[in-house]
């Protein structure tokens, strides 16, 4: 997340690229603990910015992934929460989209998400067959994570007070961002 109030004002800009992850750009984007404690203290959850995209949410996944898969979503999610489907079916329809599965949230709604995702995704992987996929469509199950946390995030900000931070994405890591496991 990007901390630094000078990267808001751009409503429709909500992803940033950096050449490279150092301390100056750190710095520029008030990456430290007083900057992100005043955000956290100000608000219940912390959340990225809002994508318009120009496809729905659905045909936007069907033109990029397999349909297949995310018809197995739609099946899974509707038998598990008969109640969203509605909502999600009007969610998939839309134009927005929070990306990333990024956020801050209070304890008690990490565990509601925790509580409402994991169902999901642990009964889409045993039933999806990535076999012959390419080794970026192998990660199926991540892309409807992804939509799914979008889902999530729309109906919290119905709810519950949260901040929209723009994202900083790097394009060069090192040397301050190490994975933590080979």
């Amino acid at each position: 997340f990007i901390f630094n109030k000078k990267y808001d004002i751009n409503k429709h800009n909500e992803i940033f690229y950096f050449d490279n992850s150092n301390e100056d750009t750190w710095k520029n984007i008030n990456l430290d603990d007083k900057n992100i404690n005043e955000i956290i203290i100000s608000c219940q959850n912390i959340v990225p910015k809002k994508s318009v995209i120009n496809e729905t949410i659905e045909e936007q996944y069907k033109n990029n992934h397999y349909k297949k898969d995310f018809d197995k979503l739609k099946k899974i999610l509707f038998k598990l929460y008969p109640e969203q489907k509605d909502k999600f079916l009007s969610f998939c329809s839309g134009y927005s989209i929070h990306w990333f599965m990024m956020f801050i949230f209070k304890k008690e709604i990490f565990f509601k998400y925790c509580e409402w995702i994991f169902p999901i995704l642990f009964e889409l992987h045993d039933s999806i067959s990535t076999e012959g996929y390419s080794e970026y469509q192998k990660r199926a199950i991540a892309f409807m994570a992804e939509r799914l946390t979008g889902f999530f995030l729309q109906e919290l900000l119905k709810n519950s007070t949260c901040k929209e931070l723009p994202v900083a994405f790097f394009k060069n890591a090192d040397p301050y961002l190490k994975p933590s496991f080979k």
